[in-house]
């Protein structure tokens, strides 16, 4: 009987995440048709995944393990790195959807969970833009909340094991996923329904798995403590009151919640009920938001953090978007939330290729519009057989990586264990003959060569869809000899 009635359930889900792959899928597809061009995030991924290490930079590793395991099978390209990104996206809302139907959610608060995600601008169009470590960090959060869920109904050592993989994979993800973990834990604690997950004996597996998977990580951290903080660094602005970054961190949240908080008012009669009113599920995630928020001010507290961007929520406060449904009690309000929700994805689908093909008409560019894998092709097609590419910038880098595909690629930015291929190499820069101090500093530094003694080559190209700009690329060509070539890589 209870197969049969969560028979049309399951059917329910299973069509609305083939229609998630389906328009993740489709925005790929448009944004490659219309530009071949690696983005930031994508072009690190292309640099770093040339080789495993324990950690790369202020970012954990586990995004690039998955890319370098994905170029195994496709070779390093721009199009791979879209799969990746449909595949953790739709993942992500396959895991919303399982965690409402694991909270007993009705087909109808199911469907409110899918379409709520079109109304956070962080999924609906930053991730499907460019980011990287943000949207798998909010899978493994998600997944967290699932697992967590059905222990509560079911205390079996596979889920606890899941639980201590995921937990880490979180870690690895993105380090503020801790706040999640944080908060979820305190909550989970002195909620009497869930408090059972934590005082159990098969804990001690999560935690075991835990460790064990985040220690190697953690040993690099240790020794790499100066690039490991390099993002926390980033957050602060000097010697500035808490008071800034709280004020920071709640117009940031709001940003990231928004225009979902609004529309979510048209559904959530606004008006305060007592506490015993809410159901159990009601009150939990009440209660983890508000741990959140005190683990977001101790956080700012200590760090004295005041540069917090939406993005930064991703993982963090993803659980909203399970908020209307939890709370839907309009049943004649619903057909404009899911028209508002259609309307805005359908906006994102032709946004995301139009903002570069309509560069001519806008007057405004963006990195999809440059053109460096066109010229790159043109370099490579009359400089062949460069078997070490040092790029003065990221995209230069990232670019190059599907061109120059048998190639050692090193940007200054990143210290990676690659050692410089002998024979041919080219000098790649954006700037006119290369004629950037801190460039040169690392050539001389790092490879022993004079850049201002050098002849160097320029190719232009027009910018893709915009015919007022053009890209420019100086390249001169150097051959590196077994003393230049022979130096440890920086650690």
């Amino acid at each position: 009987m209870m197969q049969a009635s969560r028979t049309p359930l399951q059917r329910t889900i299973f069509y609305l995440i083939a229609l998630a792959a389906l328009y993740f899928l489709f925005n790929a597809i448009t944004q490659y048709a219309v530009s071949p061009t690696a983005d930031l995030d994508q072009a690190e991924q292309l640099i770093l995944s040339q080789t495993w290490q324990l950690g790369y930079n202020a970012q954990p590793p586990l995004y690039t393990y998955i890319a370098k395991l994905f170029f195994y099978i496709t070779q390093p390209s721009l199009i791979s790195l879209y799969l990746i990104k449909v595949i953790i996206l739709t993942c992500f809302a396959l895991g919303l959807l399982k965690i409402t139907q694991a909270l007993n959610g009705s087909k109808t608060q199911i469907v409110i969970v899918f379409y709520s995600l079109a109304l956070i601008p962080q999924f609906i169009w930053e991730s499907q833009r460019d980011l990287t470590h943000s949207v798998l960090a909010s899978l493994m959060a998600a997944l967290t909340l699932l697992i967590t869920v059905k222990l509560k109904e079911k205390q079996t050592w596979t889920l606890y094991s899941l639980l201590g993989v995921v937990s880490a994979c979180g870690l690895l993800s993105k380090y503020n996923y801790i706040i999640f973990l944080a908060a979820l834990f305190i909550t989970v604690l002195i909620s009497k329904p869930y408090r059972k997950i934590i005082f159990n004996k098969f804990i001690l597996i999560s935690i075991v798995l835990f460790l064990a998977l985040l220690t190697p990580h953690i040993y690099w951290i240790v020794n790499h403590l100066d690039i490991a903080l390099e993002s926390t660094e980033k957050l602060r602005t000097g010697l500035q009151s808490p008071l800034q970054g709280i004020a920071k961190m709640l117009t940031a949240s709001l940003a990231f919640l928004s225009p979902l908080v609004l529309i979510m008012w048209l559904i959530i009669k606004p008006r305060l009920k007592k506490w015993q009113e809410f159901n159990s599920t009601q009150q939990f995630f009440i209660t983890l938001s508000i741990f959140i928020l005190i683990t977001m001010l101790i956080f700012i507290f200590i760090t004295h953090t005041t540069q917090i961007k939406d993005r930064w929520f991703q993982p963090i406060l993803f659980f909203f978007i399970l908020i209307p449904a939890l709370f839907y009690n309009k049943p004649h309000f619903l057909r404009y939330y899911i028209g508002s929700s259609v309307l805005i994805a359908l906006l994102v689908s032709l946004i995301l290729p139009g903002r570069t093909l309509l560069a001519n008409y806008t007057n405004h560019t963006s990195r999809p519009n440059m053109p460096y894998p066109t010229l790159l092709s043109q370099i490579q097609q009359n400089i062949p057989e460069a078997n070490t590419i040092l790029a003065e910038t990221q995209l230069i880098a990232g670019n190059s990586r599907p061109i120059f595909s048998n190639a050692q690629i090193f940007l200054p930015k990143y210290q990676l264990s690659i050692t410089p291929v002998l024979g041919k190499a080219l000098i790649i820069c954006e700037t006119e003959h290369c004629h950037n101090t801190n460039f040169q500093s690392w050539l001389t530094t790092r490879f022993k060569l004079d850049s201002t003694t050098l002849t160097y080559r320029k190719f232009s190209q027009p910018y893709y869809y915009y015919n007022k700009a053009s890209l420019n690329l100086y390249v001169a060509v150097v051959n590196l000899t077994s003393s230049e070539s022979s130096l440890a890589p920086v650690k």
